[in-house]
C-alpha cells in the first residue's frame, strides 16, 4: 500500500460517506426524484467526454438489456428511495442502514449461513432490527423512511449483483457512464412532475454540485483507479469504513445525534457484514460499491 493507495483510499471512503448529508440538504427543497435526476445527469455530463475519449463503451450494446436493469434498480429506482428516506430519517441512520448492503448481497449470492457466515449474517440483521426497534422514534413517518432506505439497500444488492456477474470484461468506466445517463433518462418524466418555478437556493445547488461532481463522478473513477492500485479485495475494505465517515459528517455538517440504539445497530451491522462475508465482500468482480 503505498502512499498514493492510500490517499485514494482516504478519497474513496469520504466522498462516498458525504453524500447523505448533501442529499437531506436537497430534499429540502427538491423531490427525491428531482435530486437524483439532477445527480445523474451532472454525473453523466463530467464523465462522457473521458468514457468516449478511452473508448469504454466498446461490449456494451450486447448487454443493453442487463445495463437496462441495472440503471433501473441501483439508480432509478435506489436514489429516490433514499433520497425519500431521509425525509423522514436522518442522514446519519440512513448510512448505518445502507451498510447492511454486503449482508443482503450474501443472501443474493447464496452464500451458505453456517458457521461463521451464519453467525455473521444473524449478527447482522439483529443490528437492523436494533436500529428499527431502538433508533427509529416510533413514528409511522419515520419507520416508513427507514423501510424506504432498506429498499434502497436490496436495490443496490441486486445491482451489485447482476453487475458482477453479467458486465465481465466490460470497461467500468463505460458501463457506469452509460448507466448514469440511462437511470437520467428513465427519471426524468417523474423530475419532471411538480418542478421548481423558480431556482433553488444556494445551498441546494451547492449540494447538487457536490453530489453529481465529487460524490459520483470523481468518486468513481477514484474508485477504478483505488481498484488497479491496491486490487479489489483490498478496495472493498471501503464499505466498512464509509458508515463511519457519514455518521461523523453527519454529526459535524447537520449535528445529528448518535443515540445508543444507533451505535449498537452500526456495530453490530458492520460486524455481521464481516463475519458473513468471511472478512470481505462475497467473490466477485468488483465494478460498483457506491451505495449513495
Amino acid at each position: 500500500m503505498t502512499r498514493r493507495t492510500w490517499t485514494l483510499f482516504a478519497v474513496v471512503c469520504f466522498l462516498w460517506g458525504i453524500p447523505y448529508v448533501f442529499i437531506k440538504v436537497a430534499v429540502e427543497e427538491l423531490t427525491p426524484a428531482q435530486v437524483a435526476f439532477a445527480r445523474l445527469a451532472l454525473a453523466f455530463a463530467v464523465l462522457l467526454p473521458y468514457a468516449i475519449r478511452r473508448g469504454a463503451f466498446a461490449g456494451l450494446r450486447a448487454r443493453w438489456r442487463w445495463l437496462l436493469g441495472y440503471s433501473v434498480v441501483e439508480l432509478a429506482i435506489a436514489w429516490p428511495l433514499v433520497g425519500f428516506g431521509e425525509t423522514r430519517v436522518s442522514a446519519s441512520l440512513t448510512a448505518v442502514l445502507l451498510a447492511a448492503v454486503p449482508l443482503i448481497l450474501a443472501v443474493i449470492m447464496r452464500e451458505r449461513p453456517t458457521g461463521t457466515r451464519g453467525f455473521g449474517m444473524v449478527l447482522g440483521f439483529a443490528g437492523v432490527i436494533a436500529l428499527l426497534g431502538l433508533d427509529v422514534d416510533g413514528s409511522t413517518a419515520a419507520l416508513l423512511g427507514a423501510l424506504a432506505v432498506l429498499g434502497a439497500a436490496v436495490c443496490y444488492a441486486g445491482g451489485t449483483w447482476m453487475i458482477g456477474a453479467k458486465f465481465d470484461g466490460i470497461d467500468p468506466v463505460g458501463a457506469v457512464t452509460a448507466s448514469f445517463g440511462v437511470a437520467a433518462l428513465v427519471l426524468a418524466p417523474a423530475a419532471a412532475i411538480d418542478a421548481p418555478t423558480a431556482l433553488p437556493s444556494g445551498d441546494v445547488l451547492v449540494a447538487l454540485a457536490v453530489l453529481g461532481v465529487a460524490c459520483s463522478a470523481i468518486a468513481f473513477l477514484s474508485f477504478f483507479a483505488l481498484i488497479a492500485a491496491a486490487g479489489a479485495a483490498r478496495a472493498s475494505v471501503i464499505t466498512y469504513v464509509m458508515p463511519l465517515v457519514a455518521v461523523a459528517f453527519g454529526v459535524a455538517a447537520l449535528g445529528e445525534q448518535v443515540r445508543p440504539g444507533m451505535a449498537l445497530g452500526m456495530a453490530l451491522i458492520l460486524a455481521g457484514s464481516w463475519f458473513a462475508t468471511g472478512g470481505r465482500l462475497p467473490r466477485r468482480r468488483i465494478l460498483v460499491e457506491a451505495t449513495a
